[in-house]
């Protein structure tokens, strides 16, 4: 009984300090992520995004549009879909393109359908894998 107590001892202070030694090693990695990022001056993608989503959203998407605006008005509203939801798009189409919101302008938002196995982004995925491996068979036959 004694040795199950003492194995049971054992066990608990050995994952006990794993567990500590782990948190205290992504405590110090987060740290030195952080660090990294204040010392190269370049902001996280994340932070980058949300800046760019809260310049879109700082917009009046109920005031009157200005004359050159009248179009995607209309776009969101044939497509029924709120202003909110036009400048996240216009967000995230900028942090793609590492650019500011006022250097883009979205022009239209139209809703894909589905069309055959599935939607136009998993197509397009399937497309460069086959892509992908005509190229490699192609390299590889030479």
């Amino acid at each position: 009984m004694e040795n199950l107590n003492f194995a049971l001892v054992v066990t608990v202070m050995g994952m006990g300090i794993t567990f500590l030694v782990l948190i205290i090693l992504s405590i110090l990695l987060m740290g030195m992520n952080n660090l990294w990022d204040r010392f190269t001056n370049k902001p996280a993608p994340a932070a980058e995004a949300k800046r760019a989503v809260l310049a879109a959203g700082a917009v009046d998407t109920n005031a009157e549009p200005a004359a050159g605006d009248t179009e995607n008005q209309a776009a969101s509203e044939t497509a029924g879909l709120p202003g909110s939801l036009i400048a996240v798009i216009s967000a995230a189409i900028a942090a793609s393109l590492e650019t500011s919101t006022q250097n883009i302008r979205i022009a239209s938002v139209r809703r894909v359908e589905r069309a055959g196995q599935g939607y136009a982004w998993s197509q397009a995925g399937r497309q460069e894998i086959i892509n992908a491996r005509q190229r490699f068979f192609e390299r590889r036959g030479n």
